[in-house]
């Protein structure tokens, strides 16, 4: 029995000298933890220490694009919006009208309210560009309770009606006559940038219908007006122009 409690009041002063040993080295006792006040926190509820709201930031710059987003998407329009039934075998000219297409739609999309920025770098098809505002402040609600900040992207696409290529939902006898183009937007506001990005409201879609129409039909004025074509309503009748007999 001696040799037994020998050796149990041994085993006590070895576990004491390694706690104590432990406190020395690292300042507290072994296993727990403590927030950024040393304040010990309880085994049964570990929380991690709270954050300053510089650290806040900086942990925003690392993380925020991260963050999971709804899946709100609306089609805000599909148009003929060029007949181009007098230039269609001239592949000089329609080359030059989409250059002035896709150049009026960056300048008037990157315009207010919609303030977007092309994304279309890497592999997009050539009959379509994507643009994005990314939390950012959204100036087409700007006036309205928030303020409201937007995930907006927006994919414009053409296509020619033709037999080979019938397009989507078009099924018109003159073909090859029009260019379609449709515009869809997939769309999450949040109020304060740091706040939950959730589906818009149909009165919020609304704003945006207005803003996308209002900013198309800009674009096809303008490239109307570049190329001398004739504006009928929302659509640009499109015309090469005979040359001058010397």
């Amino acid at each position: 029995m001696k040799t037994f409690y020998t050796t149990v009041f041994g085993e006590w002063l070895a576990w004491i000298a390694v706690a104590v040993l432990s406190l020395n080295i690292y300042g507290g006792i072994p296993n727990e933890e403590f927030d950024q006040d040393q304040q010990r926190l309880e085994p049964s509820k570990p929380t991690a220490p709270d954050k300053t709201e510089e650290q806040l930031n900086d942990s925003q710059a690392t993380s925020f694009n991260r963050r999971p987003l709804a899946s709100g998407y609306s089609m805000h329009l599909t148009v003929g919006a060029f007949d181009i039934s007098k230039v269609k075998n001239n592949p000089i000219f329609l080359k030059r009208l989409m250059g002035v297409f896709k150049g009026q739609i960056h300048k008037v999309f990157k315009d207010r309210p919609i303030s977007a920025t092309d994304r279309s770098k890497g592999r997009m098809p050539q009959d379509e560009i994507r643009l994005e505002r990314t939390y950012e402040k959204s100036l087409v609600l700007e006036g309205f309770a928030g303020p409201y900040y937007e995930c907006s992207t927006y994919h414009i696409r053409w296509w020619v009606e033709s037999d080979n290529l019938p397009g989507i939902g078009f099924s018109a006898p003159d073909r090859e006559q029009y260019i379609y183009v449709e515009i869809g937007q997939s769309l999450t506001i949040g109020v304060g940038k740091k706040g939950e990005f959730k589906e818009p409201t149909e009165a919020q879609w609304e704003e945006y219908r207005k803003a996308v129409a209002s900013a198309f039909q800009t674009v096809v004025e303008n490239t109307c007006v570049v190329l001398k074509g004739t504006l009928n309503s929302n659509c640009c009748k499109l015309k090469v122009e005979a040359r001058r007999k010397v």
